[in-house]
């Protein structure tokens, strides 16, 4: 359990190799970072339009305001993705 973590996010304690584990960090392969994360934009997008079709079927006040909510965390997360593709873009040129 505690290698499946360490090792999903490339870190490898000195104690884990010398324990008989021979686990190495993947090596950072950035060259489709971008086209994956206008993928998650995509996705995304796709997601906040279906929860907006969806505030039309509920009559619940607190259910609309936790699609309203969550719909504000994924204009947040798009806006964040859109900035990490520009970075991946600068890294690959």
């Amino acid at each position: 359990m505690i290698t499946d973590i360490l090792e999903m996010y490339h870190c490898v304690p000195q104690i884990l190799v010398q324990g008989g584990y021979d686990m190495k960090a993947n090596q950072d392969d950035r060259r489709d970072n971008a086209a994956k994360l206008q993928q998650m934009v995509q996705d995304t997008i796709e997601n906040k339009r279906d929860a907006e079709a969806s505030l039309q079927f509920t009559d619940s006040a607190e259910q609309k305001k936790q699609i309203e909510a969550k719909n504000h965390r994924r204009e947040e997360s798009i806006e964040a993705m859109r900035n990490e593709i520009k970075d991946e873009s600068n890294y690959n040129q």
